[in-house]
């Protein structure tokens, strides 16, 4: 964008705060998550990329229970079946 039209969408910006008072702030490690139940990761590619590593990392195979664009549910297909 030209200087100007930076400008001019500065001028008119309105600040907002995105932050939500009662939303919990968790902190996670993409590359060795507890993957606790009710953990909440920022977006649904996030989770399942943590998820993913997390079966690596633990040497496990990652099935799949439910998907869709809300949530992912998976589970280790040892203990699925024991």
């Amino acid at each position: 964008m030209s200087p100007e039209v930076m400008k001019e969408l500065q001028d008119v910006a309105i600040p907002v705060n995105d932050a939500i008072p009662d939303e919990p702030l968790r902190a996670w490690d993409r590359d060795d998550s507890d993957m606790n139940v009710d953990t909440v990761y920022p977006n649904m590619n996030q989770m399942t990329m943590v998820a993913r590593q997390h079966a690596i990392k633990h040497e496990f195979e990652l099935g799949t229970e439910k998907s869709d664009k809300e949530r992912f549910r998976v589970y280790c297909k040892a203990k699925r079946f024991k």
